[in-house]
């Protein structure tokens, strides 16, 4: 399996979790790593097309949105505000995930090879 189908079935798990609204299973750390990893690859595709940087852009402006949202969870008060605040980090995932699979990844794709791409997300 390539590494981006990796990172693909990370996103649905966070997205899962999320929407199962179990805050204990929640977890931040592992989805700011996530975005860690989707950052340096961001980093290394950069300057290749226009599209790509602003797509790249807008997808760390989600990412700084979700982490809010997360600390904001660690942070409720009661369980009224902690569903409040999932259903919008639900929301804000499922579009963002859209968006990264769907039309940056998707661009990625058509410009550099699976191999390249796999490069891309070696640590």
């Amino acid at each position: 399996m390539n590494q981006l189908n990796t990172l693909f079935q990370e996103h649905h798990k966070h997205l899962r979790l999320i929407e199962s609204k179990d805050l204990a299973g929640i977890e931040i750390n592992a989805i700011i790593e996530n975005f860690k990893t989707q950052e340096r690859f961001f980093e290394k595709t950069a300057g290749v097309s226009r599209s790509l940087d602003q797509l790249a852009e807008e997808l760390k402006e989600e990412h700084t949105s979700i982490i809010e949202l997360c600390n904001q969870l660690e942070e409720a008060e009661g369980a009224s505000q902690a569903l409040e605040i999932l259903n919008v980090l639900g929301l804000l995932i499922k579009k963002h995930i859209r968006n990264e699979e769907h039309v940056y990844f998707e661009k990625v794709r058509n410009r550099f090879s699976e191999e390249q791409i796999n490069g891309f997300l070696e640590i």
